[in-house]
C-alpha cells in the first residue's frame, strides 16, 4: 500500500485511538495504535513514516503504561469478603 493511500486511514485510525483514551477505553486505544503502527510499518520507507512509528509508540508506551495502573488501581480497590 502506497504512503499515499494510507494516510488518510492511519490518520483516521489515530483519532480513534485518541478518542478511546480520552474516554478511558484504554484497551480499545492500544489495538488501534498497534494498528497503526503495523500499517505504517508497510508503508514505503520515508522520514514522515518513521517519525509516526516513533510518535505512536510513544502513545502506545503511555497506554500501556496507563492500563497497567488501571488494573493496579482495580485490584487495590476490589472489595474483600469478609466473615461477619
Amino acid at each position: 500500500m502506497s504512503s499515499q493511500s494510507s494516510q488518510p486511514l492511519l490518520k483516521s485510525l489515530i483519532r480513534e485511538a485518541e478518542l478511546y483514551r480520552i474516554q478511558g477505553l484504554l484497551a480499545q486505544s492500544k489495538e488501534k495504535y498497534l494498528m497503526v503502527l503495523a500499517l505504517a510499518e508497510k508503508s514505503r520507507p520515508s522520514s514522515k513514516r518513521q517519525k509516526v512509528i516513533d510518535a505512536v509508540s510513544e502513545k502506545l508506551q503511555t497506554v500501556k503504561r496507563e492500563l497497567e495502573e488501571a488494573v493496579s488501581y482495580t485490584h487495590l480497590t476490589l472489595p474483600t469478603k469478609r466473615i461477619v
